[in-house]
């Protein structure tokens, strides 16, 4: 009986706490937290609060419309950042953000131009650099004759990518 009788004391002061609750806003706090702003609570204010707008993801080929055509490149005197890509690549989809800051960084120096490999227009350019995996990325001077294939494992590092378009510029 006295389990009972706890039983009963406890959901009476749970059903109190509810009602009074009810009154001051409270159980709508409570009960719907993710449509209540946490600082309602503290403030009173219930306002509704406009939601943050999910990032939009981009693929390598949205990046891709940023740069110029390999034809349009090969016209140019200046250098070639020259990435190939699919869209379905997880390396790629990191990738591309990266190499955007550098285009935005070095646009002034050099030709940014993304190929993708999935067309099939573009299946001699991959034979020409020999191109397997994905992304590959190269660095091409063609007034030097010169071109460079930039490790993976560079990608990340923001340093050691700046100082490869930096010493390929100098030719150091």
């Amino acid at each position: 009986m006295k389990i009972k009788s706890r039983i009963l004391i406890i959901s009476s002061i749970i059903g109190v706490a509810f009602a009074l609750g009810y009154v001051s806003g409270f159980t709508t706090l409570l009960l719907y937290s993710k449509a209540v702003p946490p600082m309602a609570a503290i403030t009173g204010n219930n306002e509704p609060q406009q939601a943050p707008q999910p990032q939009e993801e981009l693929r390598p080929s949205d990046y891709a419309k940023k740069g110029i055509s390999w034809e349009d490149a090969q016209k140019s005197n200046k250098p070639v950042a020259l990435t190939f890509y699919v869209d379905w690549c997880h390396y790629c989809q990191g990738f591309a953000p990266i190499l955007n800051k550098f285009r935005e960084e070095y646009s002034s120096k050099y030709n940014f131009v993304y190929i993708n490999c999935e067309k099939q227009e573009n299946q001699s350019v991959m034979r020409e650099f020999n191109v397997n995996s994905f992304p590959a990325f190269f660095l091409v001077d063609k007034k030097h004759n010169k071109k460079e294939y930039v490790e993976p494992s560079e990608y990340q590092n923001h340093d050691a990518m700046k100082s490869r378009f930096d010493s390929f510029l100098t030719g150091k």
